[in-house]
């Protein structure tokens, strides 16, 4: 969308916190200066902030939020209206707690918070965690939305191409919404009768997650 991005490290350094001198208050930045006084020179280039940071004991790490207290003390007036996101990265729990102690900085300073879908959090101590993570979270949505469309069938009556037969003879197959190996299959109750090849019409007696049931309407 033509959005340029920089990402600012902080780094695994210590970062000094603050300690109310009131130095700041005079115009030229933190009395430590760090990082905190190098992003304050150049807060007028951005439009918007992302802050991210791990989980450390249910909460944001120290160099995070020391830096925040900083640059947010010395430079609110520069930060002033534009958008805050935040996004915490975690391996258990604490992510909820730490994501709002950040958004705590963009609410006091009249930043207008952008909001997701979810809370902004990932889980896992590395990317390959964190994507296997997500995966499981897309398939536990995927399944719910399947099963609530799968239930939404239930009553309608559906042509259904016959595929094949389980072990104990009971024919399945696909109406014209499902794709071969890819949806899910109709299992056709107390019908014995139909063969593979054959287009019946089914009456859809329940939806689950993966699959339907219905009988054969004759």
């Amino acid at each position: 969308h033509g959005i340029g991005t920089e990402i600012v490290q902080i780094g695994t350094k210590p970062v000094a916190g603050c300690i109310a001198c009131g130095k700041c208050r005079e115009g030229s930045g933190c009395i430590f200066d760090d990082g905190v006084n190098a992003v304050a020179a150049r807060l007028d280039e951005f439009d918007a902030l992302i802050v991210g940071a791990p989980v450390y004991y249910a909460g944001p790490s120290a160099q995070c939020t020391a830096f925040l207290d900083r640059l947010f003390y010395s430079a609110a007036g520069k930060l002033k209206g534009k958008p805050g996101a935040a996004v915490v990265s975690c391996r258990r729990g604490g992510a909820s707690a730490s994501y709002d102690r950040l958004l705590k900085y963009f609410g006091i300073n009249s930043m207008p918070i952008v909001t997701s879908q979810y809370w902004n959090q990932v889980h896992g101590n590395t990317p390959e965690e964190v994507m296997q993570d997500r995966y499981h979270d897309l398939k536990a949505t995927q399944s719910l939305i399947s099963q609530q469309l799968n239930e939404a069938l239930e009553g309608q009556v559906l042509e259904v191409l016959v595929e094949g037969h389980t072990e104990d003879g009971m024919p399945y197959g696909r109406s014209y919404r499902q794709a071969d190996d890819v949806d899910d299959s109709i299992y056709i109750e107390d019908d014995r009768t139909s063969q593979v090849g054959d287009m019946v019409k089914v009456r859809i007696l329940q939806g689950f997650t993966e699959d339907l049931v219905g009988e054969l309407v004759r």
